[in-house]
């Protein structure tokens, strides 16, 4: 029958030892288990892989820190729940839903996951798959928050959606969408980004296939001399920033816009055809 299983790190910071869990006993497949509130022991790296959880849950109020760089707590979870503080190292592995609102730093790996969704708060980092032996695999990854999130380059998704205050991504996507904050893209392609509000870097040269630069966002492709390749821009509004002429397109769309409108004009460059009016 499954159970609950309590942190209380009563006898060390190991995972699985039977006195360091209220009720007493090691987790086994099907229990969940929470780190709760005021717990006081950290709980070191451990490879729990093997035991199929339903849930594991960090409450708000538990500040201990979990895991470490060289070793994260590795975990097989249907559900996560990250809602404390103190530095944490994850590595999850077939989970459905991975759910953080968190108040400091997480650092995340794993596979097959289907849906991270993160609220990140001011002063705190969410690392996914930044350093080079990592990977993590998530079909949608939604970002929010005054935070900041890194998505190294051992990052598989298909969407990822962010009003973050500052995101970085390194991997490559098929739908990028950005409502908020800065945005720098800096490798991977990419098959359509949508920013409709704040400031779009693309510091990188993956190709973009299609980009939808709305009134409110800002196409800053100033950090650098590389080249940018974007095959396709329809741009509602003429904010576009090219300084060094690196952004080889193929197609601009100016819908509903006029170079020298207010609010910025376009800084045109070379290798551009355009066509004004409404997309087919």
């Amino acid at each position: 029958m499954a159970d609950i299983k309590i942190w209380t790190g009563a006898t060390s910071g190991v995972f699985n030892v039977a006195g360091n869990w209220s009720p007493s006993g090691v987790p086994v497949s099907t229990d969940s288990i929470i780190y709760p509130k005021g717990a006081t022991v950290a709980a070191t790296g451990y490879n729990a892989s093997a035991i199929l959880l339903a849930a594991w849950t960090k409450e708000a109020g538990c500040a201990i820190a979990i895991g470490s760089q060289a070793v994260p707590m590795h975990i097989d979870a249907d559900a996560v729940y990250y809602y404390g503080t103190g530095a944490t190292y994850l590595q999850v592995d077939n989970c459905a839903a991975i759910s953080a609102d968190q108040g400091d730093d997480l650092y995340l790996s794993g596979a097959s996951v289907t849906l991270l969704t993160a609220n990140i708060a001011r002063g705190a980092t969410l690392e996914i798959a930044n350093l080079t032996s990592q990977t993590f695999a998530c079909t949608t990854i939604s970002l929010s928050g005054a935070g900041e999130a890194i998505l190294g380059a051992g990052v598989t998704m298909t969407t990822l959606n962010s009003s973050l205050a500052t995101c970085a991504n390194s991997s490559a996507a098929t739908t990028i969408n950005h409502s908020g904050g800065v945005f720098t893209h800096k490798a991977g392609a990419v098959t359509t980004v949508n920013s409709s509000y704040g400031t779009f870097k693309l510091d990188g040269t993956g190709t973009v296939t299609t980009l939808n630069k709305y009134t409110e966002s800002l196409l800053d492709c100033s950090n650098g001399m590389q080249i940018r390749t974007i095959t396709t821009i329809n741009a509602y509004s003429p904010r576009i920033k090219d300084p060094y002429k690196v952004i080889t397109w193929t197609t601009l769309n100016l819908i509903r816009c006029g170079v020298g409108a207010t609010g910025g004009e376009f800084d045109l460059g070379q290798h551009l055809t355009i066509t004004r009016g409404v997309p087919a």
